[in-house]
């Protein structure tokens, strides 16, 4: 795997909101020391922090005091709810997905057998 290809993937939103709320739950981060951590630009910082608080419910806010933002208890809803996403993706998919048609069904023993057993002489003749 290429470097650019390792950094995209490791750069992923929801890689990003694992690492922020890792971060966050040890104590107070400055933007500096986030954006330096995250590798992405103050715009992308933003998005993440607005997504974190508003749409995740973190318990978050900016202490002015250490210059920083932090959780005022620990929190870990990121992974809760990418677990939640997965699970309604699955069953989604599961439930979306066409049923074998009946002209289109497994082959049955007997002609499994069949073509095995007449492939097999002509696989000895060649040996």
């Amino acid at each position: 795997m290429g470097m650019r290809k390792a950094t995209a993937l490791l750069n992923t939103q929801a890689v990003r909101l694992l690492r922020l709320e890792k971060r966050l739950n040890a104590g107070p981060a400055s933007c500096a020391e986030l954006r330096a951590m995250l590798q992405i630009s103050r715009a992308s910082l933003k998005r993440d922090l607005i997504l974190l608080r508003e749409e995740l419910g973190a318990p978050m806010w900016f202490d002015y005091e250490c210059g920083g933002y932090r959780f005022f208890r620990p929190w870990c809803g990121v992974m809760a709810q990418l677990v939640e996403q997965a699970k309604g993706a699955l069953v989604a998919d599961f439930f979306s997905a066409p049923s074998a048609a009946p002209d289109k069904a497994a082959p049955t023993a007997d002609a499994v057998g069949g073509e095995v057993a007449n492939a097999a002489p002509r696989q000895l003749e060649r040996a």
